[in-house]
């Protein structure tokens, strides 16, 4: 049996992990197709059906963190081709909030104010 990825609450089935993997092997599909405002309804419909079990982070095992962190590093590389950049930083706040990926979230969220024409924010992120 596969590692779990989160303590599910008493009740949830464990198919949410196999149904959250099959929403994400969607969404990558359509972002290596560029169809990137479709995969990043696949990606949102993901983290939504994921965050949906989860009370708290806390409930998540370390690979359980890193599953959520690639949601939202995915989820950011669809909204950055979409350039829709606050969201971009929305998602590279909650990759680091949740510890994996620090360096290719601050990377992004950079990247993302410079683009809204916020340099000395930027700078900061990079710092």
């Amino acid at each position: 049996m596969a590692e779990a990825f989160v303590a599910l609450p008493e009740g949830i089935e464990d198919h949410t992990l196999f149904h959250v993997r099959t929403l994400v092997n969607t969404g990558n599909s359509l972002y290596r197709s560029g169809h990137y405002q479709d995969a990043l309804q696949y990606f949102s419909r993901a983290l939504r059906d994921l965050t949906s079990h989860i009370k708290s982070t806390s409930e998540l095992t370390p690979s359980g963190k890193m599953l959520l962190s690639n949601l939202y590093s995915r989820h950011a590389a669809c909204a950055n081709k979409l350039q829709n950049y606050p969201q971009v930083i929305s998602d590279a706040d909650q990759m680091i909030a949740l510890g994996y990926q620090k360096a290719k979230a601050l990377v992004r969220r950079g990247g993302a104010l410079l683009n809204l024409d916020r340099p000395a924010e930027a700078v900061q992120a990079y710092e």
